[in-house]
């Protein structure tokens, strides 16, 4: 075990749990002999445990206070004071919002405010944001949003069908699209690439220009731009002289925009989406650019543990897996190597694990999963199976 801890030539290095078990028990073993008995099953055991316990908290404390002069390694509050150098902001939760038909008698008048709920989840209402009448043809038209904020709203198309408070003379609703523009608070990942983004800002670089530019949008999560600076199409679809910008999250006009504005005269942007923006001069642009693909992944876990292991110990392995894929940005592979640094670090008691990973249920390799420019990996609790074995 290495002695170096704390602050050494490169950086700093925090002693863990694990570390400082072992340390107070050659430090046991120097004041009452070799044959002390140290296991986790002795009262001495314990009592190195509960201090080593105690000792690990305040190490990561020490580690939080060196991480936080540096936005690469802060987090949290420490990382929203970091960024505003720049006058970088964490973008906060949004509601979302969508357009509901309700069908019912004619005359009938419904209230701002009137709360309505998917057919799928409870919990997931919306409220109408204005006054409106049941037009002479029996349907009307209204705008809803979300009563709590986060990409939870984002429901799909006729799914909001529920009507939490009854009103006489109104038969049935339904949204004829997916709500949009919910969003969830933004990740330190999230903010940290922003503000790399941001520096970008006033580049002559195109993608670094574009990057900026878009990510600056307050909707936007995440942002991926390639650029062809070829005389020919490329592996990627993208006509020559082109660039190709991949955005989750965002109004479609406001990204067209931000792309028109940030990008070189003569660059054509290229994507499924097109959006017509218009110049001072009133010209039309025709400014592309793509939605990622979500790729579900998937992970199970044959694990070996000892008696430290805690009881919660599957779901801080699950949580450390699925907050480890929420991090990740367009783009990003799934590294089996980094997914194992995870579990290791999730929680003690751990003694040996295999780890299989793959795109589909009940995976039997451990091969790096490959996304490409076009799409972005997800996953969620019930993706992730632990065997104890």
């Amino acid at each position: 075990m290495s002695d170096e801890f704390g602050v050494t030539e490169k950086g700093f290095k925090k002693k863990t749990y694990q570390d400082i078990v072992e340390s107070l028990e050659e430090k046991s073993k120097s004041y009452f002999g070799e044959d002390v008995n140290v296991s986790s099953s002795s009262v001495n055991g314990w009592f190195i445990r509960l201090f080593a316990f105690s000792l690990s908290l305040i190490w990561s404390v020490a580690e939080k206070v060196y991480n936080s002069a540096y936005v690469i390694l802060a987090e949290d509050q420490s990382l929203d004071y970091a960024v505003s150098n720049l006058n970088v902001k964490r973008k906060g939760k949004r509601k979302s919002e969508v357009p509901l038909t309700v069908i019912g008698t004619p005359g009938t008048e419904i209230d701002k405010g009137w709360t309505v709920e998917t057919e799928t989840d409870s919990s997931i209402k919306f409220e109408t944001k204005y006054n409106t009448t049941i037009e002479s043809d029996g349907e009307t038209e209204v705008q809803l949003i979300a009563k709590e904020a986060g990409e939870k709203g984002n429901v799909p198309a006729n799914t909001i069908t529920v009507i939490t408070q009854p009103i006489s003379g109104v038969d049935s609703i339904t949204n004829p699209i997916a709500a949009d523009f919910g969003r969830d608070r933004e990740t330190n990942h999230e903010l940290r690439n922003r503000y790399f983004n941001q520096l970008g800002q006033n580049s002559s670089d195109v993608i670094a220009a574009i990057t900026a530019a878009v990510s600056d949008i307050n909707e936007v999560r995440q942002v991926k731009v390639f650029e062809n600076d070829t005389e020919q199409t490329n592996s990627l679809g993208m006509p020559m002289k082109s660039v190709f910008a991949v955005v989750l999250g965002g109004l479609e006009e406001d990204i067209a925009k931000a792309i028109y504005t940030a990008k070189a005269g003569g660059i054509r942007a290229y994507g499924d989406i097109i959006t017509d923006v218009f110049d001072e001069g009133g010209t039309i642009h025709k400014i592309g650019f793509s939605r990622p693909t979500d790729v579900d992944t998937y992970y199970t876990i044959d694990l070996i543990t000892n008696d430290d292991y805690p009881v919660d110990g599957d779901e801080l392995i699950t949580d450390a897996i699925v907050d480890y894929l929420d991090e990740l940005i367009i783009a990003d592979d799934i590294i089996h190597s980094k997914i194992t640094h995870e579990i290791h670090g999730a929680c003690s008691g751990i003694i040996d694990f295999e780890l299989y990973i793959g795109t589909t249920a009940s995976p039997t390799t451990k091969d790096n999963i490959e996304i490409s420019g076009l799409e972005v990996a997800i996953t969620d609790p019930t993706k992730v199976v632990i065997n104890h074995v």
